[in-house]
């Protein structure tokens, strides 16, 4: 069975008109690359960098406290979002 997904779409157009669109939609979406993102984090890691139990990094993780990201299973953070949190709101560091 085929969705309105699986269809396929031809589209003409001049390499101005494709160059200015695919201008628009990177300005739309900027590409972080991990070079800009920084340092990755473990739990461990942010639990030290905040001076708390990785229990507690994960209690904020799931309430939404703190950013995280997620490959697979392994779950990390980037070092450089925390220290932005942390500056937001101190009362995160002990």
């Amino acid at each position: 069975m085929k969705t309105d997904n699986d269809q396929i779409l031809v589209i003409s157009m001049t390499k101005r008109d494709l160059d200015d669109y695919i201008d628009k939609y990177l300005r739309a979406k900027p590409i972080h690359s991990k070079e800009e993102k920084g340092e990755k984090l473990t739990q461990k890691q942010a639990a030290a960098l905040f001076g708390v139990t990785t229990v507690t990094i994960i209690r904020w993780q799931k309430k939404g406290i703190i950013p995280f990201n997620k490959v697979g299973r392994t779950v990390f953070y980037y070092k450089s979002e925390l220290l932005k949190i942390a500056q937001v709101t101190p009362e995160l560091l002990k």
